[in-house]
């Protein structure tokens, strides 16, 4: 089918033969050795070092970063050539190539540990025996990034173009450097990372008692097993910054679609975020979603608008991976089946099944390359746990899992965002500005609230598609968990409508002056945030810890509230255990550290005890415990987040009644507090 200007695309060249060995092919299979060479010669400096082996260290992980993403990008480019994905784009190419060829290589370590060879040895073989099958592919990646790069630099020297880039090269500098600093975020902690470091520990993936959330779909946390096998932890945060830049290049996709002058405000008005740099550049996993699902819709879309051959592989191949690494997934892929559905429903309407726009054999294709991409993830858990959505669902072994699968799915569906009444939820575009505690911190752009008055020139020609998308994605997430991280494609629709709107805005005077006004508008506020974090990284000098004139330990006692609280407990006899309330961030922990990284254990302990002080001591001494680490920070966030009230009344019943006769506070700092636990059994 040809596109409107009546030129067809083009497919994916293929250089030479796949089976005939590529230099660069043998390059990037013989990289691996000299990456674990490296290591051998220049291990992970200690916590405590300072100096310039830190320099080795800020080197490793760039270099380290960027070899996966040539292998990576090498694997995309070789499946986009599977299922016939065509353009002429260079930008089109990476922008599916390398978050599609980068989810895939999860799969290596994934089924290397259900195995039992989840070291590092298989890793690094089999990571290079991928760049050496890939190398042609990996070849085109890096042709079409050079020219990528060559039309950029013939970009037009305006002012607006040089402010751009002034924004953008803060906030790059910015991420760098939080990137490449040892890693903070509370679920990078609990479970991004330790979950492939427990795993890797272990020589295999398991099913993991103590660590619930390693048991989710685990796709792109896998793809962190690389680097970490490697004793590196700043790469996956480096990764995830990856499919940050092509949610946002996606956003400008999609604005071309429908307003091409004004594309480039997309990307700037999401910088409005205040949080985005911030969750861009944490080991997790939120932006890969959201990248697979605008890829997702940007196939339908195309379809729709420009009359592209629908892809169902590619979109098969797009929700599957979104959904292989979080469930939460589920609800844009519901939201993009939706939009397809009603479209389709529509031609068939008029025209029959005639105007079904693909075959029986297409579409059979299309669900094959999704299921093969989720079932591994969701057929384990059933295996494991009798239910593939464990421990969001299935039946528990016993009365304490359980309570512990309660507290959990209340906390999740009900401890975020507004009750689900109608006066509330009319406040709820207010209530994500006024109040982003609620909704897990995050506020959306600011940039929407500039240009939401040009929704009202929407309703001529309205981007139906679009509103679909944005409606369903919604509405499953307020019925489901409302936290704003998990919102990220339905915030970059919602930036893609208003530019629209916008666009189309009449009469001419009132897009020229109002529209200009809110697009500048916009773009203030874009530098207003890269200048707060431009500002941040200087004042937490983080360049002082990646170029060794401070160790990781300084580093992270001045950032990490309560890490110096876990130094205190890394000096206790090794025969100590310490229950931590209120917190799950294990990776830092040291051996005394009771192994259960659950937020709710010192809850569910005292329910199970009826909050009865004896029998909770006698509780606590069966398990070993001998002290308990109160994290304040946790502990407050966690009662603003306790729909049934139970946590904050087990924090009040160990203040106001376990405290006062068996405890006694040992260590107090800023933000923690450790007890000893007096009282015999």
């Amino acid at each position: 089918m040809s596109r409107a200007d009546e030129t067809a695309p083009s497919p994916l060249p293929q250089a030479r033969p796949a089976f005939r060995l590529d230099p660069i092919g043998v390059l990037l299979g013989l990289a691996p050795a000299g990456f674990v060479a490296w290591r051998l010669l220049l291990p992970e400096r200690p916590a405590t070092d300072t100096g310039p082996r830190a320099l080795a260290d800020a080197a490793f992980a760039p270099t380290f970063w960027a070899y996966l993403l040539v292998v990576g990008s090498g694997v995309g480019y070789t499946v986009l050539r599977l299922v016939r994905f065509e353009t002429d784009s260079a930008a089109d190419h990476l922008r599916f190539g390398i978050p599609i060829g980068l989810a895939l290589l999860g799969f290596i370590p994934f089924f290397l540990g259900l195995a039992g060879f989840l070291y590092p040895g298989p890793l690094m073989a089999a990571l290079g025996l991928a760049g050496l099958l890939v190398g042609p592919a990996a070849r085109l990646a890096v042709g079409d990034f050079l020219s990528l790069l060559r039309g950029l630099a013939r970009l037009e020297r305006s002012p607006r173009n040089w402010l751009l880039a002034a924004v953008y090269a803060v906030l790059a500098f910015s991420a760098l450097a939080l990137a490449l600093s040892p890693p903070t975020g509370y679920d990078d902690l609990w479970y991004h990372l330790e979950g492939p470091r427990l795993f890797l520990r272990a020589g295999r993936v398991y099913p993991e008692p103590h660590n619930w959330p390693a048991n989710y779909v685990f796709l792109v946390d896998m793809l962190y097993v690389f680097p970490l096998a490697l004793r590196n932890d700043t790469v996956p945060r480096l990764l995830h910054a990856v499919f940050a830049v092509i949610v946002l290049t996606s956003g400008y996709s999609l604005g071309r679609v429908y307003v091409p002058a004004l594309a480039w405000v997309i990307p700037a008005a999401m910088l409005t975020m205040g949080q985005l740099p911030s969750l861009a550049t944490q080991a997790g996993t939120d932006f890969a979603v959201a990248s697979f699902e605008l890829l997702g819709l940007e196939q339908v879309v195309r379809h729709i608008r420009d009359g592209r051959p629908l892809n169902l592989p590619l979109l098969g191949l797009c929700l599957g991976l979104g959904l292989a690494t979080k469930a939460t997934s589920a609800a844009g892929a519901a939201a993009i089946a939706g939009v397809l559905a009603v479209y389709l429903g529509g031609r068939m309407v008029r025209a029959g099944f005639r105007a079904v726009p693909f075959t029986p054999g297409e579409l059979l294709a299309g669900l094959a390359v999704g299921l093969a991409v989720v079932l591994p993830w969701y057929v384990k858990n059933w295996l494991w746990f009798g239910h593939p959505l464990f421990p969001y669902a299935g039946e528990a072994a016993d009365a304490e899992t359980r309570l512990r699968m309660q507290l959990l799915i209340d906390y999740v569906t009900n401890g975020y965002g507004l009750p689900r009444t109608l006066p509330d939820l009319l406040s709820l575009p207010v209530a994500t500005f006024a109040d982003p505690v609620r909704f897990g911190l995050a506020a959306p752009p600011a940039a929407l609230v500039v240009l939401a008055p040009f929704a009202l020139f929407l309703g001529r020609r309205p981007p139906t598609e679009l509103l679909g998308f944005v409606g369903l994605r919604i509405g499953i997430w307020v019925f489901s968990s409302q936290q704003m991280r998990f919102l990220v494609s339905a915030l970059v629709v919602a930036a893609v409508l208003l530019v629209t709107a916008l666009g189309r805005a009449n009469p001419p005077r009132v897009r020229r002056i109002l529209g200009e006004g809110a697009v500048w508008a916009a773009f203030v506020l874009a530098a207003y945030i890269a200048l707060i974090y431009g500002r941040v990284t200087l004042s937490l000098q983080m360049w002082s810890v990646i170029a060794g004139f401070e160790s990781k330990e300084g580093y992270l006692t001045r950032v990490l509230p309560g890490f110096q609280a876990l130094r205190f407990m890394g000096g206790l006899p090794p025969e100590s255990r310490v229950l931590l309330v209120g917190d799950a961030r294990h990776y830092y922990c040291p051996p005394t550290c009771w192994p259960e990284a659950d937020q709710f254990t010192w809850t569910r302990l005292a329910m199970l005890a009826d909050f009865d002080p004896e029998r909770l001591v006698g509780d606590l001494r069966a398990m070993g415990i001998t002290h308990i680490l109160v994290s304040r920070p946790d502990v407050v966030f966690l009662s603003s987040h306790d729909p049934g009230g139970w946590f904050g009344r087990s924090v009040k019943f160990l203040y106001e009644e376990l405290g006062p006769r068996c405890l006694s506070a040992v260590f107090v700092d800023r933000a923690s507090e450790v007890y000893e636990l007096t009282c015999p059994r």
